[in-house]
C-alpha cells in the first residue's frame, strides 16, 4: 500500500546523500580596533567607613562612587605631590572601580613602580590622601 504523501514512499534501503557540510572557517580574522576614549578600570580595596566617606561626598556631587574615585585619582596624579605611605590592607572585601585615561593609568603605573608596590596599593595612597584633603576643603573639584 502506498501513500498519498510521496515522503513516505521512500524506502530506507537507499543510500542517502551525505548533506552534512564541512564547518565553516573564517581565515580572514580582523583585529578589531580599540575605542579612542577607552579606559582601564582599577580595583581599589577600601575599608566600610572608608567606602561609606566616599559614597556620601559623591552624592554630595552628584555622581556615582566610581566617577568620584576615578575623579579623585586622576586629579591627584596630575597635582604630582608627595603621597605619605598609609597603611594597606588588601583583605578588604569590598572595592570600589576608579576608570582611568590611558596616560594616567601609565602615571599610575609610573607612581607604583617608584613606590616598589601594585598598582592598587599605588591608587589606595593617592586616593586616600585625597579623600582626606577634600574632607578638609583644600581641593574642591
Amino acid at each position: 500500500m502506498t501513500s498519498l504523501n510521496p515522503m513516505f514512499n521512500r524506502s530506507n534501503t537507499k543510500s542517502r546523500v551525505n548533506t552534512e557540510k564541512a564547518p565553516k572557517t573564517n581565515n580572514n580574522i580582523k583585529d578589531r580596533k580599540k575605542r579612542s576614549d577607552a579606559k582601564i578600570d582599577v580595583k581599589i580595596p577600601f575599608s566600610d567607613a572608608e567606602r561609606k566617606m566616599i559614597k556620601q561626598q559623591a552624592k554630595m556631587k552628584n555622581s556615582s562612587p566610581t566617577q568620584y574615585v576615578s575623579s579623585l585619582l586622576a586629579v591627584g596624579l596630575t597635582h604630582g605631590k608627595a603621597f605619605p605611605i598609609v597603611s594597606y590592607s588588601a583583605t578588604h572585601k569590598k572595592s570600589i572601580h576608579a576608570k582611568l585615561k590611558p596616560s594616567d593609568h601609565q602615571k599610575l603605573f609610573d607612581c607604583s613602580v617608584e613606590w616598589d608596590c601594585s598598582l592598587r596599593e599605588a591608587a589606595y595612597r593617592i586616593t586616600s590622601l585625597m579623600i582626606n584633603m577634600n574632607i578638609g576643603g583644600i581641593i574642591n573639584e
